[in-house]
């Protein structure tokens, strides 16, 4: 299955009337789609029901009771962080398990960009640049230090470079510099 862009939670306001409410986005299995009333989690089978649900495309979340005027309705995917496939030496490659772990991967990143987990506090990454290291900043606490590459193919890791308006100076290929080896400048220049 290909995942397309998607936003894996929807917010709804109660109105006093309105059984069924609609999510339209993949998962790989029902239990991966989440609902939230007021705060409070609920549970498949006892508060609502999954009606024309697709892997592919969504399905609606019908309440047994209609929730009141005002009432804060959250429907979102949470896919569990677990990594199923492995790649043995000599062996066939797993395409479907490949493509498989693939579109979880995605969705994934989907609801770590959506809203931090599904709902749980939106998780704002930069990067900041060191002498030998790139230190990735994560909002939620989870730093990471990823070393440059290295010219000579031994040390894989990020590039180090900076973005260089048009009309810049950047070094001449060759020249000394103060910069880590490998160092890229990007020249942006108008287009024609």
């Amino acid at each position: 299955m290909t995942v397309n862009f998607e936003v894996p939670r929807i917010e709804y306001l109660g109105n006093g009337s309105t059984f069924s409410y609609s999510f339209l986005w993949s998962s790989a299995v029902t239990n991966e789609i989440y609902v939230e009333l007021n705060g409070v989690p609920l549970t498949e089978g006892i508060e609502y029901e999954l009606e024309d649900y697709t892997p592919e495309y969504g399905g609606n979340i019908v309440f047994y009771a209609v929730p009141a005027v005002g009432a804060d309705i959250l429907i979102y995917r949470f896919t569990p962080r677990t990594q199923q496939i492995r790649y043995d030496d000599d062996q066939p490659f797993p395409t479907e398990a490949h493509e498989f772990q693939c579109d979880k991967d995605t969705r994934i990143l989907q609801e770590l960009f959506a809203s931090g987990s599904g709902g749980t506090g939106v998780v704002n990454l930069s990067a900041l640049p060191l002498a030998t290291q790139v230190q990735i900043i994560n909002s939620a606490g989870s730093d990471a230090f990823i070393d440059l590459w290295t010219t000579d193919g031994l040390l894989a890791g990020v590039a180090a470079g900076e973005v260089v308006e048009a009309g810049g100076s950047v070094p001449a290929d060759g020249s000394p510099s103060t910069k880590p080896e490998g160092y890229i400048y990007y020249l942006l220049e108008p287009l024609p």
